[in-house]
């Protein structure tokens, strides 16, 4: 579902040197009855929401978004992890399957394993967002707040954790990207028909060149070949300046 709605400008002026960037904004489901209200937060904010769609997770999509927001050393034990399940799947004796727990799991999931993680990322529906604006991913880390609600109650109570998150990390109400090349990931993760930034730069200068550049430039590449001129480079560049389309 698309946004039109106009956002409130940022009074910043420092806002207008940051870069346009989009991030996914993923609200869990204890907070999706705040959806509505964390929404106007985020416009509020000069953020636009460029698309939005409520759903709910499988478990087997948490899981992989799981391993994505892991760093490399926890991605490790993650993968552990993953194949002992896979092997207990596939018929392998129970028994011999221990109970891996993330310890150090301050990451996202506060002491839980994983199933944890998967077992209320999947309890509701949750609403996944691309949010865009200038800055917009330490914009949004900023309005989210420390992850531990706790902490965010103590340290910044107007943010988005404070206000809406519950009892621990894993309940924090809402997630965001953390770099830019994680963003467009978690965008593409989430919503595969998206094109990315890069796709759409690509796009618009294809366009630009098929439609503006190529036709001037080959009727001047015509003439050039036509006219036999000593200093080609020269005469080309005045032919283009003589004949810019931009000037009629």
């Amino acid at each position: 579902m698309e946004e039109g709605n106009e956002t409130a400008r940022s009074s910043n002026p420092e806002e207008e040197y940051k870069a346009f960037e989009r991030t996914l904004v993923l609200i869990k489901p204890n907070a999706i009855s705040k959806s509505k209200a964390i929404e106007s937060i985020i416009k509020t904010e000069g953020l636009l929401i460029l698309k939005k769609r409520r759903t709910y997770l499988k478990p087997e999509q948490v899981r992989n978004f799981f391993l994505q927001s892991l760093d490399e050393e926890d991605n490790k034990y993650y993968r552990i992890y993953r194949d002992m399940m896979a092997a207990e799947a596939a018929g392998s004796s129970k028994s011999a399957i221990p109970d891996i727990r993330i310890d150090d799991v301050d990451t996202k999931t506060e002491n839980s394993d994983i199933e944890e993680y998967v077992d209320f990322m999947t309890s509701g529906p949750v609403e996944l967002l691309i949010v865009a604006g200038r800055g917009a991913i330490s914009k949004w880390l900023d309005l989210m707040g420390p992850e531990n609600p706790k902490m965010a109650r103590a340290l910044k109570p107007d943010s988005v954790r404070a206000k809406f998150g519950g009892e621990n990390i894993l309940r924090n109400a809402v997630y965001g990207s953390e770099s830019v090349d994680k963003a467009e990931q978690e965008i593409k993760y989430f919503f595969p028909d998206v094109r990315s930034e890069a796709d759409d730069k690509l796009k618009a200068s294809g366009e630009y060149l098929s439609q503006t550049v190529n036709p001037i430039l080959l009727k001047g590449l015509i003439q050039l070949c036509r006219q036999k001129p000593d200093n080609p480079l020269v005469w080309l560049a005045d032919w283009l300046l003589a004949n810019n389309p931009a000037k009629s």
